[in-house]
Parts: C-alpha cells; structure tokens; sequence
C-alpha cells in the first residue's frame, strides 16, 4: 500500500498521510544485513538436553482438545526433568556443548578467512555490530510499544488539524480519494489565518503533554513491575587536570620564596 502510494503521489503526501494517523511502526524499519551470514553460535547443555527431551512430551495438537497444553507448560516440564538430573548426566551434555563450540571455532576462522585482508574483516565486523545493535533497538520499540510505553512524539498543530477533518476530506484508502483529500486539507490548512494555526499548536501541545504524563505513569509502574529495567544513569565526564610545566613550578616556587623572605625581613 505505501509503494502504490509512492508512486502515485509522491513522498510528500505519504509523509502527510502518515500524520494522520497515531502509530509509530513506521518510523522504525526493520534492520537488514547485507553481508553474508555469520555462523550461528552452537547450542549449550541445557538447549541441547531441550532439543533432546521436547520430542517425548505430548504437544497440545497430540492431546485431547478439552486438555490443551501451554508452551510455558511445556517447558516447565522440561526444566523440572533438567533440575532432576544427576551432575554427571549433564556432564554429557556439556561435554557435547564443548565439542560444538570447538567446531564452531574453527567454522569461525574459516568464515573469517574467506572474507580477504585484515581490513575487510575488521569492515565486516563493525558492520555486523552496528546491525546486532539495530536489531535490539528494533526488537525493543517493539516490545515496548506492545506493552504502550513508547515515548510520545511532539505533536504539531497540522498534525491536529489534520485528524480532525480527515474523515471530511478521505473516504477509505482509494490512493485517489487521498491524494484529492490531502491536497484539499492541504489548501483548507493554507487559508487558516495565524491565530487560528496557533490555537491547533497549543492543542498539540496539551495533547503531548497529556500523552507524556500517561507514559511516565506507565513506565514508572513498569519500572516497579519488573516488566522494564531502569535507564542507565549517565556518568558525568572526569574533568582533566591542567598540566603545569615545569617553569611554571619553579616560577611560583621563586615568589613564594621572595614572599616568605620579605615577611620574615
């Protein structure tokens, strides 16, 4: 839809379009890595002993409809037959772990090797972090704005206006129902006179204030919760000491010499 309407009216009444509405997934794309794939990490003991022991348990397709069985519930079973074991039987399953993460090693240095000089891989490596941090970035919006705890965006009074008489000017989501509509919104926001664009910006202002006083309750309850870990607090930058010559020792060390001599004089 947003490609139909890309090329049917330009970037400009998409942004506007866009406007209109109150969700934000549009501001976060997904990260995409274009280099080639980094070998996967090799499962540990307990992942494996999971792998292992999830066939022998019922799923709720396999049972009875009346007594259907939860993922959680699933998994607990597993945990609980894990915790069960003796010392030495997941000793095996580490033993296995150790000789993945060996294989995995030398999968690694071969990767590494194929893609050229030390300054390529270096590339490849700032790349490949700069998308791993991309990606929790993107997972955590998400997250976040499933639980509504996405920080409120400043709200402008075009953007008020627009929501208002959107359903005046748009009927449903015609490309060209909203390219007449945005363009007669757009010359409707155009004969506005100064004092009335300047009540819909002080709308916009009460409508985020609101909206940021909602958030800060919800996020502080979260924070309490458990549901979202606090922010960081900020170090404040150690202030570098200023380096005294040598002359400048010696300097002061001379007058305050001559001081101590005149008083005593």
């Amino acid at each position: 839809m947003a490609a139909a309407l890309l090329q049917s009216f330009g970037s400009q009444q998409l942004q506007l379009s866009r406007c209109l509405s109150t969700s934000t997934s549009w501001l976060m794309k997904r990260p995409v890595f274009e280099g080639p794939a980094y070998p996967k990490r090799p499962a540990g003991p307990y992942l494996l002993f999971v792998k292992e022991t999830l066939p022998s348990i019922p799923s709720s397709s396999e049972t009875d409809h009346t007594e259907s069985i939860k993922n959680t519930d699933i998994f607990k079973q597993v945990g609980v037959k894990w915790h069960a074991l003796t010392a030495a039987e997941k000793q095996i399953y580490g033993n296995r772990s150790s000789e993945l993460r060996k294989l995995h090693k030398n999968e690694v240095t071969r990767f590494m090797d194929s893609l050229g000089d030390k300054e390529a891989q270096e590339k490849y490596l700032q790349d490949l972090t700069e998308y791993r941090r991309k990606r929790r970035d993107y997972v955590k919006h998400f997250r976040l704005k499933k639980m509504e705890l996405v920080k409120p965006g400043s709200i402008s009074g075009y953007n008020v206006f627009m929501k208002e008489f959107r359903n005046d000017f748009i009927q449903g989501n015609n490309p060209e129902s909203l390219k007449e509509g945005l363009k007669a919104l757009c010359e409707k926001w155009k004969e506005l006179s100064d004092e009335e664009k300047a009540s819909y910006n002080v709308k916009g202002k009460d409508m985020h204030t609101e909206r940021l006083i909602e958030y800060e309750k919800k996020y502080k309850q979260a924070i309490e919760e458990g549901i979202v870990k606090p922010p960081k607090e900020k170090k404040e930058p150690a202030k570098k000491k200023k380096k005294v010559s040598k002359k400048a020792t010696t300097k002061e060390a001379k007058v305050s010499t001559k001081t101590s001599l005149e008083q005593t004089a």
